[in-house]
């Protein structure tokens, strides 16, 4: 093989492990969304409840407004973190990640419908396994381009969101499963994936 066509072959790979590189998330995006999703599922329904928000409606927009908000502010923040780390490694956000976060954005608009669904439906205490489903179509969505334990997280915690709304389980036993997979979750896998790619990196 001439050195020219060794060194356009080298370009390339570099170019493709780099491209891989930015699609995957640094630890710290799970530590973020762990605690903040964590939070929301203890707080929210203590936050916005009856005594403070007697007319259903009302409680209802101000339960949208609530999470849309932490959501959309963390999702921004996320971002931004992430864009300007990667311009100080002196790299770009690669289209596939930009890509995946105009997903993550629908994935969390849907889940937000969803809200107001079951609360339309009179079965608020699903909210928490709605959530857990949207938590797993993001972290599969992520995986299909990044480290395979994404994807398989993503497919158990889908497993997870499907068999809470079978078991049909209390709110607050609801409440605490699903701040315990999300809060300490989230968190655990970013460790094993970064402890992955650690190991990926020596060999």
């Amino acid at each position: 093989m001439t050195k020219p066509l060794r060194n356009k072959l080298d370009d390339i790979e570099a170019m493709l492990v780099r491209g891989h590189r930015n699609v995957e998330l640094p630890e710290e995006s799970f530590v973020l969304w762990g605690l903040v999703c964590g939070f929301l599922i203890l707080v929210t329904d203590h936050l916005i409840s009856p005594q403070y928000f007697p007319d259903y409606q009302v409680r209802l927009a101000a339960q949208i407004a609530w999470l849309g908000g932490v959501l959309g502010g963390t999702l921004v923040l996320d971002c931004t973190r992430i864009r300007r780390r990667r311009l100080l490694a002196g790299e770009t956000v690669s289209f596939a990640q930009g890509q995946l976060r105009k997903l993550w954005a629908l994935i969390l608009v849907l889940g937000l419908v969803a809200t107001i669904g079951v609360n339309k439906l009179g079965v608020g205490h699903h909210i928490y396994a709605i959530w857990l489903l949207v938590t797993g179509a993001i972290v599969f969505s992520q995986g299909l381009f990044s480290v395979k334990l994404l994807e398989a997280a993503g497919l158990c915690f889908l497993a997870a969101g499907v068999l809470l709304l079978v078991m049909d389980f209390t709110a607050p036993q609801s409440r605490f499963l699903v701040a315990a997979a999300l809060g300490l979750g989230l968190p655990g896998l970013g460790a094993l994936v970064h402890l992955q790619s650690r190991q990926g990196q020596h060999e």
